[in-house]
């Protein structure tokens, strides 16, 4: 696989004056490989990498601590153990070494980005106000797959089927399957978060021994910062044709379509994540005009096939393919969902302040599916999104009321479906909470809903079959607790 950097430059630049503290989404076990391979070709020192106990297998793992990573228990239950981990992260801190973590924890299954972790963050944080350092710098970083090595095995769990341990073995076929037919990889390094600007004259009072109130204060900054983290590794994320395709085949109502038509989608697409400034891969922008290469590509990994016909050859994708398509969709997901909202409201008609209302409950429900930045210049804004409908002729304003117009309401439609699932998911955990009342456990409400949402699919009531996981259900659950609908009790119950 090639693999194509951008921001790395300026990251070197900062590793010389101060320590960095790496901080990439988490999509395949590829990821510290990949980011320990190019340090070390750039004559840096490989990061100190925080990994999970399970890769640390066979001669794998020998060789991975050697490296400098080093590996934790899923649960630090153990008072020793975790004081253990704490003072190595402060050593690590105090003594200037690079780092590495995955502040989602886990791999996520579904190709979106996962809430943020607190743990080894919190570490770091209280190293730093321990130590002497001017400064400790974190690095979003964002890691974009043309495919994924572990997407059948994702597609299997999140049908339900048991979490396979990684082996040796396993790696070394995925690293020969990686460079015989998955693609690129584009990296973006994002600008550092200065620890020290961000605590600013709060790093004094979060030194000393503190109140209840000042620790208080100390958890709400850390998870700020986490948050941030996370939307700036979101919004590092690039656009390549895997994931642009799949946005395309899965906002169109049938299972196939015409190539000239599949092609317009992708043009369509492209030019609404431009005027987002979303970062574009290398291979998606050189093979804009016929997509040739990118339907090529889909084809000889079987994501979709394409038949000839009198009239014009079809681009399809098989049924059984829905999910993987959802995991290569939900990469830009975060950068469709505002034009989504958007899309939704205009498709009916509504004025410009009831356009913008809409746009932004619809993101606070769904803050956790797709973590906007909504502080950030470079989100993809409403105003942003309705000056690029307007422009594009795709909607029109009237008597001060917006409406789609004719021209633009098959792809303000094809952009209305790209959040349809989630709104079918929430909605079945909404039925259930409000049809049974009292205390339920996690575990029963999430099987309640997930039998609510069969059943409403049975009805014709939901189509997005790929949108029920265990990731969007718990996220439904959450968002109800911070709507205060329902209380948690404890980590495993809800009333």
């Amino acid at each position: 696989a090639s693999i194509d950097t951008t921001g790395r430059e300026a990251v070197n630049e900062h590793a010389k004056r101060q320590p960095l503290v790496l901080v990439p989404n988490h999509r395949s076990y590829f990821d510290c490989l990949i980011l320990s391979w190019l340090f070390y070709q750039n004559f840096l020192v490989p990061p100190h990498i925080v990994g999970r106990e399970n890769m640390a297998f066979g001669p794998f793992g020998f060789l991975f601590r050697r490296a400098g990573a080093f590996f934790m228990r899923r649960k630090l239950d153990d008072p020793l153990y975790k004081e253990v981990f704490r003072a190595y992260v402060s050593y690590l801190v105090r003594e200037g070494f690079t780092q590495e973590f995955f502040i989602e924890g886990a791999r996520s299954r579904t190709g979106k980005s996962l809430a943020p972790r607190m743990g080894i963050l919190s570490w770091d944080v209280e190293a730093f106000l321990r130590s002497r350092r001017r400064d400790l710098l974190f690095v979003p970083i964002g890691i974009t797959y043309e495919r994924l090595v572990e997407e059948g095995s994702m597609v299997d769990e999140l049908e339900g089927a048991e979490k396979t341990d990684e082996s040796m073995l396993g790696l070394v076929r995925a690293r020969r399957f990686l460079r015989s037919r998955f693609g690129s990889v584009h990296i973006h390094f994002d600008e550092p978060i200065s620890l020290a600007q961000a605590l600013g004259t709060r790093r004094e009072a979060f030194h000393e021994p503190a109140s209840e109130d000042v620790e208080r204060d100390k958890r709400r900054f850390i998870e700020s910062l986490a948050y941030r983290i996370v939307e700036r590794i979101n919004w590092s994320l690039a656009a390549n044709s895997t994931s642009v395709a799949a946005s395309v085949l899965l906002g169109h109502p049938y299972r196939g379509m015409r190539r000239s038509e599949f092609v317009r989608r992708m043009q369509w697409t492209v030019e609404l994540l431009r005027a987002q400034h979303v970062r574009l891969t290398g291979p998606l922008e050189g093979d804009e005009g016929d997509y040739r290469d990118s339907l090529s590509f889909l084809a000889n990994a079987s994501l979709v096939h394409i038949e000839d016909d009198p009239r014009g050859e079809i681009v399809y994708f098989d049924e059984t393919r829905r999910r993987a398509l959802d995991i290569y969709r939900n990469a830009i997901a975060h950068y469709l969902a505002t034009p989504s909202f958007a899309a939704r409201a205009l498709l009916g008609e509504c004025s410009r302040k009831q356009l913008e209302e809409d746009v932004e409950r619809a993101q606070s429900i769904f803050e956790h599916e797709f973590f906007a930045a909504r502080s950030d210049e470079r989100r993809g804004d409403t105003a942003r999104v309705l000056a690029h409908f307007a422009r594009k002729g795709w909607a029109r304003e009237r008597d001060g009321l917006w409406r789609a117009t004719e021209d633009g309401e098959p792809f303000l439609r094809s952009l209305s479906e790209q959040t349809r699932g989630l709104i079918e998911v929430y909605a079945a955990v909404c039925d259930v909470v409000l049809e049974q009342g009292g205390a339920l456990s996690r575990k029963e409400l999430t099987r309640l809903a997930t039998a609510r949402f069969e059943r409403a699919r049975m009805l014709g009531e939901a189509e997005r079959s790929e949108a029920l996981n265990p990731t969007t259900l718990a996220n439904a659950l959450d968002w109800l607790v911070r709507a205060q609908v329902v209380v948690r009790e404890d980590r495993k119950s809800v009333v």
